[in-house]
């Protein structure tokens, strides 16, 4: 029996093993682009410092890679954690979250370090940014 219908199979099995991330990981980008403006939402938690809300949501949709004009569709209650697994692979090298922490630490002074794990929400990071710019 020859061998190359089993390296047939075995290589297209591998191909569609390999797409079905990436397909999931399209469908929650496209889920986070469809939802309606949470501009409202992070108005009424950060009325006077919207101009901030906005800088932090832009370099969290550079760190994971959405386009800034869909920043106010991420919401206060948004797990980053949530957003960074929905938006990579199972073998993603965090670097996403690196580039976040560098960025907010380079432009605010914030240690992200101190408060992210599975739990942080989008208004954790925001509240934390405003704090320090109250401290300056």
């Amino acid at each position: 029996m020859p061998l190359w219908p089993v390296i047939v199979v075995a290589v297209a099995l591998l191909v569609v093993w390999s797409l079905v991330p990436g397909i999931r990981h399209g469908r929650y980008r496209r889920g986070i682009r469809k939802r309606s403006s949470a501009h409202a939402e992070w108005a009424a938690e950060f009325l006077t410092r919207m101009p901030l809300v906005e800088q932090v949501l832009g370099i969290f949709c550079d760190a994971l890679l959405f386009q800034r004009q869909y920043r106010f569709h991420f919401r206060p209650e948004d797990r980053v954690a949530n957003v960074y697994h929905g938006t990579t692979g199972p073998v993603a090298d965090k670097m996403q979250l690196e580039t976040l922490a560098l960025k907010l630490r380079a432009v605010f002074g914030v240690y992200l370090g101190s408060v992210l794990n599975e739990n942080t929400t989008l208004r954790d990071i925001v509240a934390l940014v405003v704090a320090q710019e109250l401290e300056r």
